[in-house]
């Protein structure tokens, strides 16, 4: 919140100084060759990842989560395949470039002129402001926009579309790997200890699904407190009628210190918690449980992976 604090003096020149150093400094300290994506079970010494040029890797680990800012060009992957016969994986064109960083000044013109108490209501507006960037309707899905061509031998040719996280902007096919990526930068810049992880969710009976969500360090009257805080997969908020008035983040507190937990997520480590929504009473918003479990899995595969293009 003391980054948000110092905004609300400043005009936009100051403001777009104040973020252009803030991710200067950010991203002078993080490796500028990343991957991050789901974790293949066995290691490949060579294989592909449709953009075509072959990268050669050995004892190789997908980074299936990322603590701290996520510098561009970092190499955001969602979807693997792989042929044990020729050690050849390939990702469909199920991926994109961490190419843009706009996202983080307009968020940070929006929060500006908002009246925030505290972080709980800072993760609404932010909420509000990626649901507004990236938009909820789509006119293609995520897939279809990182299709490839391909040839009569099945070879990869270029995609059709473009591999930026820039291209998501207003299209309304962002998933939830996209929003977590976009609060995870924008919170860092703000100041915040943030995690952004890819794993699995589970909501009552419904099928487990693969998910990205964040971990997000706050203090409340010098306590500090570690959240799981999930911008897409959130909570409703209802009046007394049980009719929806909008959606805010699902938020569990974690029982553990950020490393503690960052020794869990190493294990391939669960959080279970009853799912809830929030009710609207008078002038009082109370927490009312539903009759379904909800569980976070963590990836197990860590790691970051040193690429060397031929």
């Amino acid at each position: 919140m003391d980054l948000y604090k110092e905004l609300l003096n400043l005009v936009d020149q100051q403001l777009e100084e104040l973020i252009a150093r803030r991710i200067k400094e950010l991203e002078t300290k993080e490796e500028q060759i990343q991957l991050i994506g789901f974790p293949l079970e066995e290691n490949p010494t060579e294989y592909y990842l449709t953009d075509m040029d072959p990268i050669h890797s050995f004892d190789l680990n997908i980074v299936c989560g990322y603590d701290g800012y996520i510098p561009r060009g970092t190499k955001i992957v969602y979807g693997f395949s792989y042929n044990p016969n020729n050690g050849v994986a390939s990702n469909n064109g199920k991926y994109y470039y961490l190419d843009d960083d706009h996202y983080i000044y307009d968020f940070c013109q929006f929060i500006k002129n908002q009246e925030v108490a505290n972080d709980y209501e800072l993760f609404e507006y932010l909420l509000d402001f990626l649901k507004d960037y990236f938009k909820e309707i789509p006119r293609i899905t995520r897939t279809e926009m990182h299709q490839l061509i391909r040839d009569k031998n099945d070879r990869n040719y270029k995609p059709i579309r473009e591999h930026d996280f820039s291209s998501f902007r207003g299209k309304g096919n962002a998933e939830c790997s996209e929003y977590s990526i976009a609060a995870q930068n924008i919170l860092s810049v703000l100041g915040y200890q943030s995690m952004y992880l890819q794993g699995t969710i589970k909501v009552g009976n419904e099928e487990e699904i693969p998910h990205a969500f964040n971990v997000v360090t706050i203090h409340e009257d010098d306590i500090e407190r570690n959240l799981l805080v999930d911008f897409t997969n959130h909570t409703r908020i209802i009046d007394v009628h049980h009719q929806w008035v909008a959606n805010t983040p699902y938020i569990l507190e974690l029982d553990c210190s950020i490393e503690e937990f960052k020794q869990k997520w190493l294990t391939g480590h669960q959080e279970t918690q009853e799912d809830f929504q929030y009710m609207i009473l008078d002038s009082m918003i109370m927490k009312v449980g539903i009759n379904r479990m909800r569980q976070y899995w963590l990836e197990r595969e860590i790691g970051i992976q040193k690429k060397i293009k031929k």
